[in-house]
């Protein structure tokens, strides 16, 4: 079962006033939150149920927001109004669901794929382990 995030539940409920919108506008967000809930990176690879249940929520979704963010961004004119959507309800989020921000900014998606893909191979991940992890990834890159 695929549930809503806040973001997309939020979008729909105040911000859409057509049903093409609405469409759009969640398809991004959902596919990435789909993905991070099943723990699936782009080759099949999976965190096992039991250890990303016990994942820190603030990794999990601030993964999920992080990939949300950049499948808004390559959507671009193709889904109008997307992104500012995105940008314009993420203060409202909860914290947990902005601890992806320093990412976006700070280290490549090649940084972010190569932490979540090493700390999915461990017990169970916190918010903290997978920062040192980016650090990591980000200075191998240099």
């Amino acid at each position: 079962m695929v549930t809503l995030s806040p973001l997309s539940a939020v979008t729909r409920s105040r911000c859409c006033s057509s049903s093409r919108w609405a469409d759009s506008d969640s398809v991004g967000p959902e596919l990435a939150h789909a993905y991070t809930r099943v723990g699936a990176d782009a080759d099949g690879r999976r965190w096992g149920t039991t250890t990303f249940q016990r994942t820190d929520r603030a990794l999990w979704a601030g993964l999920a927001q992080y990939y949300a963010c950049r499948v808004l961004e390559r959507l671009g004119k193709l889904a109008p109004g997307t992104m500012d959507a995105y940008e314009k309800l993420l203060p409202y989020q909860p914290a947990v669901y902005r601890s992806h921000l320093g990412w976006l900014v700070h280290h490549s998606p090649a940084e972010v794929r190569d932490a979540m893909q090493t700390i999915c191979c461990q017990s169970a991940g916190s918010l903290a382990e997978f920062e040192t992890l980016l650090g990591e990834a980000r200075r191998r890159n240099r």
